[in-house]
């Protein structure tokens, strides 16, 4: 068994790696203070042998805050990862991979605040899925509520996307990040996990054939997650150009940079030298829901993990997601989450429930 590594440095993370799975895996790391107490070992205990999968590499971590579970299937330069977390208490985990990854991720069970280097906070919703381009050697950071968790996520070789991304313009640039080995991520649209792409998950980890016909096997049902994946993005965004997707997404960059500032539709649309009503138009073709929405949900989402991770007053927090009058902080608050932020600090326990209409 191994102890994970108490520094935080790039190097001791890469160590680690050597002496566990395999290098495309994307790790999970205890905070510093737990890490003493925290082991690793290829040995899965009993009580867990049900959620095991056939011939998979499994890595089975206990420590303070839990446990949980991760298990690898490897195949011609494309992988599956299925991971279980069993959280006893609230805690930060350090997501981390050597290597830049092509990611479909699927939440299948429990959502969890992310703060993702290059993307910034997003919540990863149970039953949705998305597209992302992960840096290596960058660490994440994810929070849990106690609770379970499941994950399931394809790290994808760039010719699985060259297909498709002939016909998908938010696929280009996800394979361009990963040709340039940029040091920024990038995440797309998230779609819901429909019954179909269910059903393949659940053939794909229940798969026994051997040999060339479980790649076979597995590689057709890669392509039929990702064309179901591209099918449910907004259909509109597939005539924008390519120029026109470049800077959306610098608008998307600039608004989860500057969400303290002044962010109103006039404004960025005088910035980025278009009108309201195309702005309007396009934001919603490439990201799926209106402008001002998605400005409402980010300063949200950045609100709550800054109730959870800071002892800083209401009207501080108000303020920092770009907020002038705290009463108004905190309609906006309890309409999106069902709780004042006040009665949130008091009783964090499971993130709240979130009013998307």
């Amino acid at each position: 068994m191994l102890p994970l590594p108490l520094s935080q440095g790039r190097a001791s993370y890469a160590f680690y790696f050597t002496k566990t799975l395999n290098a495309t895996l994307m790790k999970y790391f205890a905070p510093k203070s737990m890490r003493k107490k925290t082991i690793t070992t290829h040995e899965v205990p009993s009580r867990y042998h049900q959620y095991k999968i056939p011939f998979a590499e499994c890595e089975f971590t206990q420590g303070p805050f839990g446990c949980f579970l991760c298990q690898q299937l490897d195949w011609d330069g494309c992988s599956i990862q299925l991971n279980y977390f069993f959280i006893d208490r609230k805690v930060c985990l350090y997501p981390y991979a050597l290597k830049s990854l092509i990611m479909l991720h699927f939440m299948l069970e429990g959502h969890v605040l992310c703060r993702l280097k290059g993307f910034g906070r997003l919540s990863l919703h149970e039953n949705l899925c998305r597209l992302f381009y992960v840096p290596g050697r960058v660490r994440h950071t994810v929070w849990f509520n106690k609770g379970q968790y499941c994950t399931f996520q394809l790290h994808l070789s760039r010719r699985f996307l060259k297909r498709l991304s002939v016909k998908y313009g938010e696929l280009k640039e996800v394979d361009k990040s990963a040709r340039l080995h940029s040091s920024a991520g990038l995440q797309e649209h998230a779609a819901h996990i429909s019954f179909p792409a269910k059903r393949i998950i659940d053939e794909m980890l229940a798969c026994t054939e051997e040999g060339a016909d479980r790649t076979a096997f597995l590689e057709s049902r890669v392509w039929e997650l990702l064309r179901l994946y591209v099918k449910d993005q907004p259909t509109a965004a597939a005539q924008l150009m390519p120029g026109q997707v470049k800077k959306l997404f610098e608008i998307r960059d600039y608004i989860l940079n500057d969400l303290d500032q002044q962010l109103t539709i006039p404004l960025l649309a005088k910035r980025f030298m278009m009108s309201d009503f195309t702005l309007k138009k396009q934001f919603k073709a490439q990201f799926g829901k209106p402008v001002h929405r998605y400005i409402l949900e980010q300063r949200m989402e950045r609100a709550r993990a800054l109730l959870l991770e800071m002892e800083l007053p209401v009207s501080t927090v108000a303020s920092m997601v770009g907020f002038t009058d705290p009463s108004y902080f905190d309609k906006a608050f309890k309409k999106y989450f069902n709780l004042l932020p006040t009665d949130f600090r008091k009783n964090p326990q499971g993130p709240p429930s979130a009013d998307k209409g």
